[in-house]
């Protein structure tokens, strides 16, 4: 693919190298000369081959490159003849053929295994690794006495006789190890896992309460207190010290106060951020939006989410940024028309 222009295939996509003192290095010479270098008089003053030969001068091995602009443009040269694909098709079909292919470093023979075979290993030392018949040994240790009188050599009624005498504790940790959640608390059941044991919080039986855990209370957001009347007042006035404007979710404003307030921004030069965010705007209160946005140039930030704004105003404002290109951040997700019948709950719109 051919490169864009020469800087994008040329200077931009050599990779600087460091030299054995450290210092970065391009074409062998420090890269802080370049700094007091013209480059864009440099490149005006090339001929169009010299841009050509520029531009194909490049690293093959740039990873920040896309692979499809790694290599020369090779699609100059005038076409031969048609286009028939059929006869193209046939022609790669039989230079396929008569190719050679490559020599391998070692040649293929049938029959013969290279690498390590698979092994499958003994049942008996599989069995002593994961327990007997594939079971996994559980790590508990039950305090049978083999010189018991009522021992008849039956290991389950011991371990039955075992388990009937065993304090709760013992059985709520059995429990969790045995991973019968079912019938135990969360903090029972990682106690158990963990090898902890249980204590008064978690309890010691199986019908152990816990406490609700406490939320922390967190006070609620203070409403927003902006004086809109003093923020009118300050625009007309161009008071430099008035850099920010936060409206948010003051939906009782009447929407003139709202018009005329956007109004006087537009006379601003020290307005950077303005939000409108859940005030419940709509085109006709957008609109004034334009010119604020075509003719200041100091606003960075323009907030207008969670309103009533169609679709149709959003690329007008968007089209609007183009005139002074100053705006950083606009914000209009969640935008909602009742009307719109194809998306009730709304769309997003970011920048």
């Amino acid at each position: 693919m051919k490169q864009s222009g020469p800087t994008s295939g040329g200077l931009a996509t050599h990779a600087p190298s460091l030299a054995s003192g450290g210092a970065a290095k391009f074409y062998g010479r420090d890269l802080r000369e370049y700094d007091d270098k013209d480059i864009e008089g440099l490149l005006s003053n090339l001929s169009m081959e010299e841009l050509e030969d520029l531009n194909n001068d490049f690293d093959p091995d740039n990873s920040l490159l896309p692979p499809s602009q790694r290599c020369r443009n090779q699609t100059d040269k005038e076409p031969t003849g048609p286009y028939q694909r059929d006869k193209l098709l046939k022609y790669l079909e039989d230079k396929a053929k008569t190719e050679k292919d490559w020599e391998e470093v070692v040649p293929f023979s049938p029959g013969i295994k290279r690498g390590k075979i698979f092994e499958p290993k003994d049942d008996e030392e599989r069995e002593n690794k994961i327990g007997i018949k594939g079971e996994m040994q559980m790590p508990i240790e039950l305090d049978i006495d083999d010189d018991d009188d009522e021992y008849d050599g039956n290991d389950d009624v011991l371990i039955e006789k075992a388990l009937k005498n065993a304090p709760e504790g013992d059985l709520v940790d059995l429990a969790g190890i045995l991973g019968m959640h079912n019938v135990l608390n969360q903090p029972q059941y990682y106690n158990a896992l963990k090898g902890r044991g249980q204590n008064e919080e978690t309890g010691f039986s199986f019908n152990g309460v816990i406490k609700a855990f406490q939320p922390r209370p967190v006070p609620d957001e203070p409403e927003n207190e902006t004086d809109v009347e003093d923020c009118i007042r300050r625009l007309e006035q161009s008071d430099t010290s008035l850099n920010e404007i936060n409206i948010n979710n003051m939906k009782r404003i009447s929407k003139e106060r709202i018009r005329q307030m956007i109004r006087a921004a537009t006379k601003s030069k020290n307005l950077k951020k303005l939000s409108l965010a859940n005030t419940a705007i709509s085109d006709q209160e957008a609109r004034p939006l334009l010119e604020l946005i075509e003719r200041t140039d100091s606003l960075k930030i323009l907030n207008i989410e969670s309103n009533y704004i169609s679709p149709e105003m959003i690329a007008k404002l968007l089209r609007a940024t183009l005139t002074t290109q100053s705006l950083v951040e606009f914000h209009a997700e969640n935008q909602t028309i009742s009307s719109w019948k194809s998306n009730r709950n709304g769309y997003n719109v970011k920048c």
